[in-house]
């Protein structure tokens, strides 16, 4: 499917005037409700409203699109004030890794703006709340867990062919010892 756009259908898609073609792997359905959130204003206030679903425990708030979610509560690098959110993740020898997709927009969610400001953050998974400092894998070690993430949730290497203009942050949750 993506071996079929051009040049200037790429363009066209990095510039928000048209949306990616919808993968093989994904009912239309489902593409449809994606893309008709896929917009910055849409996408915070969803994952805010996500992230209060998940820690009221509501029935089915534990995926986005399949894969598994967890809320991560960052510090506002402005405000000061914590920030649930909650983000696809996989998980890996005790530490999280989330991935800064932002259903493949050309700008970063403000998360990762927030992470950046301020490495110290908040894990909820089920009943319990984790804190930990988030890092930057890099090299192999990035390379190696971006595969590993793709394979667990195609759509971040998905949106990724259609955003070359940045690569994906991805963010290493590990806990803080006690």
């Amino acid at each position: 499917m993506t071996d079929e756009i051009t040049e200037e259908q790429y363009q066209r898609i990095e510039a928000g005037l048209e949306n990616p073609p919808k993968p093989d792997f994904i009912s239309q359905e489902e593409w449809d409700t994606l893309l008709a959130s896929r917009q910055p204003g849409l996408i915070r206030a969803w994952g805010q409203m996500q992230a209060e679903n998940v820690i009221a425990g509501a029935e089915g708030s534990d995926e986005i699109a399949g894969a598994p979610v967890i809320v991560v509560t960052v510090i506002g690098r402005k405000s000061g004030r914590e920030i649930p959110v909650a983000l696809n993740f996989v998980e890996r020898n005790g530490a999280w890794y989330i991935c800064g997709s932002f259903f493949g927009l050309q700008t970063p969610p403000l998360w990762v703006k927030n992470l950046d400001a301020n490495p110290k953050a908040w894990v909820n998974v089920l009943d319990k709340k984790t804190e930990v400092i988030a890092s930057r894998p890099v090299g192999q070690e990035r390379a190696e867990i971006w595969e590993i993430m793709v394979q667990e949730f195609p759509l971040w290497g998905y949106f990724q062919k259609f955003c070359r203009s940045r690569e994906f942050d991805i963010f290493k949750l590990t806990p803080v010892e006690p």
